[in-house]
This record gives structure tokens, C-alpha cells and sequence, in this order.
């Protein structure tokens, strides 16, 4: 069948084209306040994209069978001939030839059910009003061949989990939802209950806590906070779409020095235990390391395909797609800081100053660089020593006045953060982290 596919792609002499097949079996279980509910589901299909004169064509089917596959290329053909307002060209790239063996376990219902009620049971209190509990897993087989001759076949498995509660206590109300991330299966997840019984504490130390003082402070970032400024602040502004179409603040910065010299900031697709490794990217490259922040200097963006021959770079392995029936496009993976070599100690070493700790919500704006970010957690600092827990924790600034403000980097370093990434209507699994790091004067909402 995938030589039928290949011999009517060929056929339409056009400059590119891709087929990206996809079979997905998903399990999820989801508890909250007593009530649970499973889903399983399979689905397959294949999106085919083709570059035809300088113009995109793209077109999915939901059946993956030689007449579906037929009609969905004869969509994608007459889409191309619509042309659009700038020539498109692509980076042509070496061939490539992968495969893995299909991962294909079941996943025991029975099992992770009883463990699910238990989990919940281990967050009960009388001050707590809401509790549940998601246990996911995602077990997809891709296939990617175009117009190289490229044919990649590779799993793409992950499990994810995360407990949730909300507090009461007068008219304080406090939430707390913490996550975990494998690749794999669900017994790659650890440390269940101790989730479940810190999702229990966790709310109800917050409804202890006395609001944070508000203005510009001195502040420490934990790993997962540097992580999410790393992944929505420099990340988003150095995805070279966004770059292209001048809604980037980086635009204009590229080789130049923007921050603290000891501050490197790299998007990986390997990282140990990293929820956004992959090995290729939905455009069949081989995904690398992409330097994105190299002391202090903006050293480069991520690119896909497209970008890539826009830029005259090469193509980083950023190119992914939630689905084979969305479009490929440029999108993280692992977006850490690496560590620097200053001590926890000497992190902590200030007379006045709040500690934030995971990350809550937020907002960036890529065009002027601005955001705003909720912490977890907040704890004040001082002479050198955690003190009080404080709740409501917000910062705010933009890019350049932070990488500018960062006084001391961690030695330490944690790239385990687990997220999944929203753009262009599509949510792909990601990762982030990196060490403590100390910012002075930024604003406490």
C-alpha cells in the first residue's frame, strides 16, 4: 500500500510532498469528587501536504486504504493551486530512513482504576471541597515518507498523570494541581500517592498562608518556574514563524547581547527524562539541539522546513503537528536554561526577597515581550533563609529587563518539567527546566 502512495505522489511532479500516517490508542481515566469515567480510543488516518508552484495543499483522511488515500491527495493538489500572497519554498534534506517496532501493550483497567479511587481517597479532608485525579496514555505509530525518499517509523508513547484540589477556609479558597510526565506507559509514573498526599498539604498550607506583598523585589525562580519562562518567554519569541512574521521582540537582537553573560538557553530534543524528546520531527529531520540564548547573546531560532530556506538556515527538527490532520509547525520541545555555578546557598544569599516555586498560569506577548506569570508556590527570604509561606504570587516584566536582572544561576539542574504546548489551534507534549536562578527588581502582583 505505502508504494501505491508513493508511486501517485511522484506522479504529480510537484516541488515537495509529504504523507504522515497515524494509528493512536489513547486510555484515560479521570476521577473527580467520586465520579469516574474511562475513555478509550483508537483512531487512524493520514494527512498529506503538497508544495505545488510555491503553494501549499493540505489534506486528511481518517482511513488509511489506497482510495482515501487517493481522493485526500486530489484535495491537496487542487488546494495548492490556490496561490498564496508569498512564494513558499522548502529545505531539502537528506534522506532518512528509521524504524522502530510498533510499542502495543494493554493497558490493565481493572488495575489502574482500583489505584485511581485510592489516590483520590489519600486527598480527603474536611477543608478540602474538590478532589480528582487524571491518569493518561498516549500510544501513537507514525509513519512519514515524502518526496526524498525518505520512510520513518517511530512510536511516539507517553503517560501523564496529575492530582488536583481546591481548599476552603472562611473565604479563602486555594487550589493546588501538580503533574507528572512520562514516555511510555503508565508504570513509568512514580510516586503516586505521595502526589496525592502533597496535592492534599499543598492546599492546605495555601490556605494558611498571608497574601504576597506586592511591588519590585529581589525573587528567586525554582527549576519549573525557570523552565515556563524559558518555554513561554524566550521559547515562543524564538520559533522562527513567529520570528518571520515580526511578532517576535528577538527579531531585531539576533547576535546581540541581551542578558546576564552566564545565562545560555538551548530548546534539546533529548534531555534525561524530558517529556518533549523526540527523535524526528513531523517534516521527517532529525531533530538537534537548538541554541536559542548563548551567553546572553541571542544565538539563533528554531526552524522547520519552511523557515529554515526563509532564514538560509537549516532546518532544526522543530516541526511538529498535534495530528496527522494538522499542518506541521514550528514548535518546541525540551526549552531549559543550563545550570551556571553558583550554589543554593549562594542563590538564597540576600537580606530581603520572595522564592517562587512551580508555575500556576500566565501570559506572554512574543511582539513586545512582556509577561506575567503565576507561581505555585511563594515563601519569603530572609538573611539568607526561607521563611513564611505567602500565597497569590504573581510576577511580571518582560524579556529583556529579566535576562538583564538575573544576579545568580544554580549549579543545580532539573529540565523535568512537564507541559503541553498550545499553538495554531494544536497542543503537542513539551518539556522544560533548569536551575535556581536569582532576579532583582521585578514586579510581585
Amino acid at each position: 500500500m505505502y508504494d501505491h502512495f508513493k508511486r501517485e505522489a511522484n506522479r504529480l511532479k510537484c516541488d515537495y510532498w509529504e504523507i504522515r500516517i497515524e494509528k493512536t490508542n489513547s486510555t484515560s481515566f479521570d476521577l473527580e469528587n467520586g465520579e469516574f469515567e474511562i475513555h478509550k480510543n483508537y483512531y487512524e488516518g493520514l494527512g498529506i501536504r503538497v508544495l505545488n508552484k510555491g503553494s501549499w495543499g493540505f489534506a486528511s483522511v481518517n482511513q488509511i486504504d489506497k482510495s482515501s488515500f487517493d481522493e485526500a491527495l486530489k484535495h491537496a493538489l487542487r488546494l495548492s493551486k490556490i496561490k498564496s500572497r508569498d512564494k513558499k519554498e522548502v529545505y531539502k534534506y537528506k534522506k532518512q530512513k528509521y524504524k522502530e517496532k510498533q510499542n502495543n501493550k494493554n493497558i490493565d483497567i481493572n488495575k489502574w482504576t482500583k489505584k485511581l479511587y485510592n489516590l483520590e481517597k489519600l486527598m480527603k479532608h474536611k477543608n478540602i471541597v474538590s478532589t480528582g485525579f487524571v491518569l493518561l496514555n498516549k500510544d501513537t505509530y507514525f509513519t512519514f515518507m515524502n518526496s526524498e525518499n525518505s520512510l520513518i517509523e517511530q512510536n511516539d508513547t507517553f503517560s501523564y498523570c496529575g492530582p488536583k484540589t481546591i481548599g476552603k477556609k472562611g473565604k479563602i479558597i486555594q487550589s493546588w494541581v501538580d503533574r507528572q510526565g512520562k514516555l511510555g506507559y503508565l508504570e513509568n509514573l512514580k510516586n503516586l500517592d505521595s502526589m496525592a498526599i502533597n496535592a492534599k498539604k499543598k492546599v492546605l498550607d495555601l490556605l494558611k498562608a498571608k497574601p504576597c506583598p506586592k511591588g519590585k523585589q529581589t525573587v528567586v525562580l525554582d527549576p519549573h518556574m525557570v523552565g515556563v519562562f524559558c518555554h513561554e518567554a524566550v521559547g515562543h519569541a524564538s520559533e522562527a514563524d513567529i520570528v518571520s512574521k515580526g511578532d517576535s521582540i528577538l527579531e531585531k537582537y539576533i547576535g546581540k547581547q541581551i542578558g546576564n553573560p552566564n545565562i545560555t538557553i538551548i530548546d534539546s530534543p533529548y534531555e534525561k527524562n524530558g517529556f518533549g524528546n523526540i527523535k524526528y520531527d513531523d517534516e521527517g529531520v532529525k531533530a538537534e539541539k537548538v541554541i536559542l540564548i548563548n551567553k546572553g547573546k541571542v544565538k539563533s531560532f528554531m526552524h522547520s522546513r519552511e523557515t529554515a530556506k526563509k532564514f538560509n538556515q537549516k532546518p532544526t527538527g522543530n516541526a511538529r503537528a498535534s495530528n496527522y490532520f494538522s499542518s506541521p509547525i514550528v514548535r518546541m520541545r525540551n526549552t531549559v536554561m543550563l545550570p551556571g555555578n553558583q550554589s543554593k546557598k549562594d542563590i538564597f544569599d540576600i537580606k530581603n526577597g520572595i522564592y517562587l516555586k512551580g508555575m500556576k498560569g500566565g501570559q506572554v506577548k512574543t511582539l513586545d515581550g512582556t509577561f506575567m506569570f503565576a507561581a505555585k508556590e511563594g515563601f519569603i527570604i530572609k538573611n539568607g533563609e526561607i521563611k513564611e509561606q505567602v500565597r497569590d504570587v504573581s510576577i511580571s516584566s518582560d524579556i529583556l529587563t529579566t535576562l538583564q536582572n538575573v544576579e545568580a544561576i544554580g549549579k543545580d539542574y532539573n529540565p523535568t518539567g512537564v507541559g503541553f504546548c498550545g499553538k495554531g489551534g494544536q497542543s503537542i507534549r513539551a518539556g522544560d527546566g533548569g536551575p535556581h536562578i536569582r532576579i532583582k527588581n521585578i514586579l510581585l502582583g
